[in-house]
């Protein structure tokens, strides 16, 4: 603690951001302090000595757990919530015991005609009618489209309309929101993509993709939307120019589209500034009602009809494609398994020129594992899965006997980092339950029926105190002492 004072003992020496004291990497400590307790321990530990106490409330060592656990794209949810990374990671743990073994609450709303859900953490919405004087304010946000045309705003908690409805008076298929953007894009079945400013609840511009729109997706920072659907046709626009970025047709309609962004370029290695960085024209993961999954390489305005390697080709139609940032994530409407799949880049050989060698690049994908429940009799299949930090949930329809009456509808919960299974919520038997869409927020999980929208929420917030940690457990002494 001396070497955080200046030698003559009179004033604090400013210490440098990151690490023990300041002094070891936040790595090291991690590693360190991992060998006399669990993590999960260090977080609740209250009866330590100051240097104990002072490890555990350093901000680099959370902030390295939190990214190494749930990915890097966490920092972005930890900004919003103003507060340390610490309190943060506990907030996480919490959540994690509730979604592995808390009880669960289903509660369902009748959205007939409803035909997707997404899921945005901050729309404005305009003060009550009984306040009049009082100023609008953010909100979580369950958007939800139907096919009667309404773009609709649901408050998550008792999913009731939190202002009116957007009418678009088209029959709607599928949209797509991003986090940090007012904009929203919606599939329409007249040929166009509407671009809604869910803010002020008005229509931006629309872009005719000339054949019925099934399916749309934003870039990495929403300014360039895709989208694909009847006869084959693919389409890219830039939303402030209203450029054509291309365009294109496969011999079958597009299922599914998703927007992969491509790897960031440091200009400059001597600074690592966002300013100093790019990212190469992302790739274009496309699938076909005929079975086929395309990749569009748009640095290199190259098709892929090889997409994934031989033993790991689809058999079954893809219903849903996700990407993690690194992995792509497909499932089907066969078996019912989520596949996972990694960048292929061709191995290096001296065979190659330097200059082959050094722009070598991703092909396509080739499969590194399945997601896949214990094999029980009957068909399943996956209509939609939503991508939720480490999770994976698939809305799944079972049919073990064959007959309409037998169907089963659950949702399957993975953790698919890990690749363990984590558990199965079902939500009854109906011959006419398909779970079209689904979305996590919180402790809870939004799953889209044919005729309802349900809120499966995973058990009570658990309570913190001081002496007692995620494990219930009682915290141990002082590893000093």
């Amino acid at each position: 603690q001396d070497l955080k004072r200046d030698p003559r003992g009179s004033m604090e020496v400013e210490a440098v951001e990151g690490g023990y004291f300041g002094l070891l990497p936040a790595e090291l400590t991690l590693q360190i302090f991992s060998n006399l307790d669990t993590i999960s321990e260090i977080a609740y530990l209250s009866q330590t000595c100051s240097l104990l106490n002072e490890v555990g409330n350093d901000n680099a060592l959370w902030k390295l757990v939190l990214r190494r656990w749930k990915g890097p794209a966490i920092a972005n949810e930890i900004i919003a919530k103003r507060t340390t990374w610490k309190q943060f990671f506990k907030r996480k743990l919490q959540l994690e015991f509730k979604w592995q073994k808390g009880k669960v609450n289903i509660t369902s709303v009748s959205r007939a005609a409803t035909t997707a859900i997404q899921m945005h953490p901050s729309v404005l919405i305009p003060p009550p009618a009984d306040s009049p004087g009082s100023s609008p304010t953010y909100q979580p946000c369950l958007l939800t489209i139907s096919s009667l045309g309404q773009l609709s705003f649901l408050s998550p908690t008792d999913m009731t309309a939190l202002k009116p409805s957007v009418d678009l008076r088209q029959h709607l298929w599928w949209f797509a929101s991003y986090p940090s953007s007012s904009l929203a894009a919606v599939a329409s079945s007249d040929q166009h993509v509407y671009i809604i400013d869910i803010d002020q609840s008005s229509i931006v511009t629309k872009f005719n993709h000339k054949e019925a729109v099934w399916c749309v997706d934003f870039n990495e920072d929403a300014q360039i939307v895709v989208c694909g659907g009847d006869r084959g046709a693919v389409s890219g626009f830039h939303l402030k120019s209203g450029e054509v970025l291309f365009r294109f047709k496969f011999q079958a309609s597009i299922f599914d589209i998703h927007y992969c962004p491509g790897p960031k370029i440091i200009k400059s290695k001597n600074t690592i500034s966002s300013s100093n960085q790019k990212r190469e024209k992302g790739k274009i993961i496309i699938s076909c009602t005929n079975r086929e999954l395309h990749v569009y390489d748009w640095q290199r305005n190259q098709i892929s009809y090889d997409v994934l390697d031989p033993e790991g080709s689809p058999t079954e139609l893809v219903t849903s494609v996700k990407h993690d940032g690194k992995f792509l994530l497909t499932s089907g409407t066969s078996d019912g398994d989520v596949k996972v799949w990694e960048p292929f880049i061709p191995p290096k050989t001296d065979q190659n020129s330097n200059e082959e060698n050094k722009n070598n690049k991703e092909l396509g994908y080739k499969s590194k594992g399945v997601l896949r429940e214990e094999k029980e009799a009957g068909g399943k299949s996956v209509f939609d899965m939503c991508l939720y930090e480490d999770k994976i949930v698939t809305g799944v329809t079972r049919n073990p006997g064959g007959s309409v009456s037998a169907i089963e509808v659950y949702l399957g919960v993975w953790n698919y980092k890990k690749k363990e299974w984590v558990r199965k919520v079902a939500l009854g038997g109906d011959g006419a339950m398909r779970v079209l869409s689904t979305v996590g927020w919180e402790d809870c999980i939004y799953a889209l029926t044919v005729r309802d929208l349900y809120k499966v929420q995973f058990g009570d917030e658990e309570s913190e105190t001081d002496s007692t940690n995620a494990s219930g457990k009682k915290d141990k002494k002082c590893v000093c002492q």
